[in-house]
């Protein structure tokens, strides 16, 4: 009698053990999952920052051609203005 309770006892150790286990693998399941999601959102962003910093020196090479542009507009409206004062 006490063998058989005993290994009863084991069967219910080791099939509770199973059971666990199969939750704990579907648990880390879900987490490699929202990490791959993360990961993923992550390579998104980072392509996103590098597309913007292009963008950025873009547009601060077409302020310095503006600005370049307005200095040379504004000494030949300088050069037209001292030939009408003399």
């Amino acid at each position: 009698m006490l063998k058989r309770n005993i290994a009863v006892a084991g069967i219910v150790v080791l099939m509770a053990g199973c059971s666990n286990t199969s939750a704990l693998e579907a648990k880390v399941d879900q987490l490699t999952n929202k990490v791959d999601n993360l990961s993923n959102q992550v390579s998104a962003l980072e392509k996103k920052v590098d597309a913007n910093a292009s963008a950025i020196n873009d547009a601060k090479m077409m302020a310095k051609d503006a600005q370049m542009a307005a200095k040379e507009a504004n000494a030949k409206v300088d050069n037209m203005v001292s030939t009408y004062k003399k």
